[in-house]
């Protein structure tokens, strides 16, 4: 299963980039206008970029794609539970955060805005249909514990090794971030490069002086095969990738809402 900024998955979401009308453009952006990319997401920067696994998975140091996806929301407005939890140095904040990226995507898309992407023509239901026509086309004995169904995705807490689709896996949790990796299978080349590398790190990140907490979705696609100079994510498939990350950011934190 292709990664899930993957350019089939990316065409996919054309179908309402390029045939959305005015109003809804404009009721998408709506949605997600609260959602923001960090500029200062770079090598000098963030010690992502510095983790062992992407001296595993890019060993020649091949060019990358990178971004950071946030959204910023207060205290007042999230579950109790969820930030109490939290100031205490738990996880179920970035679990449920997890969950709804990956979980609520699709059809939990409001009211309004689903209206809209139905004139485009844009179905609503296109993550879970492409989940289960992917889950028809390779679901094995190879890959039968990997959670499969929308219901598996909002109950996991998502601990190291847990795969999904297919396609992602945990390497890596703490109480306010978890690390993924996709792009191909879980079971191609596990511990080494290969031609279709997701790094995905979704986080938490709690400042308790300002009461708020932001919401973040850092992603790192790259070929870490190839000897080529080539950009992983090209011209257009670039705005496609961004609002996909600000479908999901936004998935994710309504979860978590109050």
């Amino acid at each position: 299963m292709a990664s899930f900024f993957s350019k089939a998955r990316l065409a996919t979401f054309s179908k309402f980039a390029a045939g959305a009308t005015i109003t809804g453009a404009a009721g998408f952006h709506l949605w997600t206008r609260q959602c923001a990319f960090d500029d200062t997401f770079t090598p000098a920067n963030d010690p992502l970029f510095q983790h062992s696994l992407l001296k595993k998975v890019n060993p020649n140091n091949n060019p990358d794609f990178h971004d950071c996806c946030y959204r910023t929301v207060s205290f007042d407005k999230l579950r109790p539970d969820l930030v109490e939890d939290a100031l205490s140095g738990g996880s179920k904040l970035v679990e449920t955060y997890s969950a709804g990226v990956w979980g609520r995507y699709g059809e939990h898309v409001p009211v309004a805005v689903r209206a809209i992407w139905q004139e485009a023509d844009f179905d609503t239901q296109a993550f879970n249909i492409q989940r289960k026509i992917m889950e028809m086309a390779r679901k094995d004995e190879s890959n039968a514990g990997d959670l499969w169904e929308k219901e598996e995705l909002l109950k996991s807490t998502y601990p190291v090794g847990t795969a999904f689709a297919d396609d992602f896996i945990v390497i890596e949790k703490s109480p306010s971030s978890i690390l993924l990796r996709g792009g191909l299978s879980p079971r191609v080349a596990p511990d080494g490069p290969r031609e279709l590398d997701s790094i995905i790190s979704l986080g938490a990140d709690l400042d308790r002086q300002a009461r708020v907490v932001s919401f973040k979705l850092k992603s790192i696609l790259l070929n870490g095969v190839s000897d080529g100079n080539d950009a992983p994510l090209p011209g257009p498939a670039v705005f496609l990738h961004q609002q996909y990350a600000r479908l999901l950011v936004t998935a994710g934190v309504d979860h978590c809402v109050a």
